[in-house]
């Protein structure tokens, strides 16, 4: 997410940006591998989570918590724990961000502590106008001689030179920079929508708007409701209600008698 339109040029020599119309990431290829000998997927132009990349499916998919400097990906020295520069409460936000998507979407989301979670969040001294980031690897599968790509992992950094909030009171809010960020490592790109979380602009807090739930509902389906009973089964309930209420008189009256 930037503070402005200012373009930003990132100089991750093992990721790039792929675009499409509905969703973007930044991919990455096995260190041993060039850039141009990753396999052609059948399905590269969306990325989501799940093996097969399947549009419209839901997923389950995991997160933690960077505590120290060794848990950035490629070992960045940069990188740090999120409680060295955000105030207490950061870890509620982070929770309440990935619910916000669960709420609206099929997905489910678990919290590990040994950080070995698919999302890592982390912070970062981040040049520029940027306050965080996203960063998403995906792996290749192949199905019946055709190959598919799906996200396998990514890592959302805040940036650590700039002033942060968890109740609103000042500086960046991180809850609405939080879950703007999850969007992206779920597979969103930046709505053209001003107005809606997921417009590139920074613009105060903010909560999923129609156009970040449609986004969302198109990659991983709605969320799952709980299914209404069949006609035959309230049928069957109704039956044993009515049995129990008729014992319950015999019972009674032969008391009575």
């Amino acid at each position: 997410m930037k503070q402005s339109n200012k373009l930003n040029l990132f100089w991750f020599t093992l990721l790039f940006l792929v675009c499409t119309n509905t969703a973007q990431a930044f991919t990455f290829f096995e260190v041993n591998a060039p850039a141009n000998s990753a396999p052609f997927a059948e399905n590269e132009s969306i990325l989501t989570w799940g093996e097969g990349n399947t549009l419209g499916e839901g997923a389950t998919i995991s997160y933690s918590i960077a505590t120290d400097y060794s848990s950035c990906f490629l070992g960045y020295e940069a990188c740090s724990s999120l409680s060295s520069f955000i105030p207490s409460g950061y870890e509620n936000a982070i929770d309440t961000a990935f619910d916000r998507w669960a709420s609206v979407a099929n997905l489910s989301f678990n919290k590990v502590d040994d950080l070995s979670g698919d999302i890592v969040l982390a912070g970062e001294y981040i040049w520029g106008s940027e306050i965080a980031h996203a960063l998403t690897a995906r792996s290749f599968t192949e199905s019946e001689g055709e190959t598919f790509s799906q996200i396998s992992w990514s890592e959302i950094h805040f940036s650590e030179a700039v002033f942060w909030s968890v109740d609103g009171s000042f500086g960046y809010d991180f809850l609405t920079v939080a879950t703007h960020e999850i969007g992206h490592a779920l597979g969103l790109g930046h709505s053209e929508v001003q107005g809606a979380l997921m417009y590139t602009d920074y613009q105060g807090q903010n909560t999923l708007q129609a156009d970040d739930i449609a986004g969302i509902q198109k990659l991983y389906g709605a969320v799952s409701a709980v299914p209404e009973p069949s006609t035959y089964l309230q049928f069957l309930l109704g039956m044993m209600v009515l049995f129990g209420l008729t014992r319950r008189a015999k019972q009674q009256a032969h008391i009575g008698g």
